[in-house]
């Protein structure tokens, strides 16, 4: 018969980290990121996956964060909303989306007043409302969302265009000044952009503004990386202070009059 002694250390080797799964296939492909619907509406994720993404550091790429354009408010004009929205426009084609999304229910009806509400008292889009609740989510990588109106792609194509220039300026700006620490800095100053469409210019206090050169209008899409550094953000972690208002968001215009 076993001793105590060697009963307690044979439980150690049960539960050392290399009899975990993960661990245990780490030679073989590792999923690094997932795909699953999340919003204010749909929070499924949250009931199970989320701590299963949380234990294997696996990140959510959310699609549909505005349910389909429901929680933008368009369908609580007049006649339910334009014939040409989504829901309108592929009504009894679009059996997913109708199944899961369906104003009919009393339950979304509701929670959508509601943060229709929310949004009008604080004096945001309910849009802006929807997608920063998506991407201030630990696990969310990205939030992956459609336009059914051509005019709203070259908007998009444009922001995500000049945020990934941006970056290679703010890269090259960490590498010049602390090259070992370049890496954490730089994810640290993306995160950042989790206020894209909330928070408005340090400079003029705007949302959206025209661009000159697209004639288009866009949010602040440039964010202050000469304010992130290894120390600073080490120093935040270590007080607990995680106010991302510390970051300075301009437009593409307003930076340049105030550089």
């Amino acid at each position: 018969m076993a001793s105590p002694m060697q009963m307690d250390d044979q439980n150690d080797q049960d539960a050392s980290p290399s009899s975990l799964p993960s661990e245990k296939y780490a030679s073989h492909l590792k999923i690094v990121s997932r795909q699953n619907s999340y919003s204010l509406l749909c929070r499924t994720f949250d009931s199970a996956m989320a701590e299963c993404c949380h234990q294997e550091s696996i990140s959510l790429l959310a699609y549909s964060p505005l349910t389909t354009g429901i929680l933008s408010g368009k369908y609580f004009f007049p006649g339910g909303g334009p014939t040409d929205v989504r829901l309108n426009h592929f009504k009894g084609k679009y059996s997913e989306g109708e199944s899961r999304y369906n104003l009919s229910n009393k339950v979304t009806m509701t929670a959508t007043v509601e943060y229709l509400n929310i949004a009008k008292t604080y004096g945001i889009h309910p849009v802006s409302l929807a997608i920063a609740f998506v991407l201030r989510h630990p696990l969310v990588a990205s939030a992956i969302f459609g336009a059914t109106k051509s005019w709203l792609t070259p908007r998009v194509h444009h922001v995500f265009r000049h945020i990934t220039e941006y970056a290679a300026t703010a890269l090259q700006y960490f590498l010049g000044n602390q090259a070992e620490t370049c890496l954490y800095s730089l994810w640290h100053w993306i995160c950042s952009y989790q206020t894209l469409f909330s928070r408005p210019c340090s400079k003029c206090s705007r949302l959206l503004t025209m661009d000159k050169q697209s004639t288009l209008l866009l949010p602040p899409v440039n964010r202050s990386y000469w304010q992130f550094s290894f120390s600073k953000i080490l120093l935040s972690n270590l007080t607990k202070d995680q106010n991302s208002n510390s970051t300075q968001a301009y437009h593409i215009g307003c930076l340049s009059e105030e550089v």
